[in-house]
């Protein structure tokens, strides 16, 4: 995008969370601006001071509960990128709005990770964690969340929460079917419903193929060279299928590509 282009762009949503910065803070205002907050790109605007326009927002209510001021925090909240130290201090804030938004976004590396905020902060943990798509591309992690979810002694025994980790992992299933198995040669992007998902799935399975194949002509102490033909027509095969769903350009990119493998080969010999 034109520079801008962007910055007009980006000026819409400046001005939305500006009025964060600027509405008198009652419970009219907070209503309105808790759902403005659902739809505007979190990206704070150069100027603001986000924490300290949180905590303009910290009205004295219940501290468990997310009511409409809670909810403007929250949003705010979500404008604190994950990469600084200031959002992994959220997890330990005594605003559950914080800690909310903090389960929504967070990348776990162990699954006691998991199991610690499950047991400080049950079902609101839960709430965010299972629409956190970070949690399931582990299967270690993803397992402990869908153990959370059983373990949560809920008050009206309807299963919430295994229902909703269960409806994701179906969804996701369909679209990163490689988070839940190593699929190596044999890639099921026949599960994969989005045409353009599954040709760029494709494009990325080659791309590792190609660079194994690739590795395999430089190495002079390899000799067994005997099957990369067959590996070369594969993935010819498998460009073909996925020809009718992306462009042009790319398609012979990658026709390049092989046919310099192929020239790469026969110089080798």
């Amino acid at each position: 995008m034109d520079g801008y282009d962007e910055y007009l762009y980006g000026r819409v949503f400046s001005a939305g969370w500006k009025l964060f910065e600027k509405l008198p803070v009652n419970k009219k205002t907070a209503r309105l601006l808790a759902h403005l907050g659902e739809r505007l790109v979190p990206d704070a605007p150069h100027d603001m001071e986000v924490m300290d326009t949180i905590c303009r927002w910290k009205v004295e209510t219940d501290p468990d509960e997310l009511d409409v001021f809670g909810l403007c925090r929250y949003a705010l909240a979500n404008l604190i990128r994950d990469f600084k130290d200031s959002f992994e201090s959220m997890k330990d804030s005594d605003d559950i709005a914080l800690r909310q938004s903090y389960y929504r976004r967070f990348t776990a590396y162990r699954p006691e990770e998991i199991r610690e905020l499950f047991e400080k902060d049950n079902d609101k943990f839960l709430e965010e964690a299972t629409e956190n798509l970070n949690l399931y591309k582990n299967e270690n992690i993803r397992d402990e969340l869908r153990k959370c979810c059983w373990d949560y002694k809920d008050p009206h025994s309807d299963l919430l929460y295994p229902n909703m980790f269960n409806s994701r992992v179906d969804l996701l299933e369909k679209q990163h079917p490689e988070w839940f198995k190593d699929w190596e040669d044999d890639i099921p992007l026949d599960k994969v419903e989005d045409p353009l998902v599954r040709a760029n799935k494709y494009l990325e399975h080659i791309n590792r193929k190609l660079k194994i194949i690739s590795e395999k002509l430089s190495d002079p102490r390899d000799e067994d060279h005997a099957n990369l033909f067959d590996e070369i027509k594969n993935i010819s095969n498998q460009l073909n299928v996925s020809f009718s769903t992306v462009s042009v350009k790319k398609f012979y990119y990658w026709l390049w590509g092989i046919a310099g493998l192929v020239l790469g080969y026969l110089l080798a010999k």
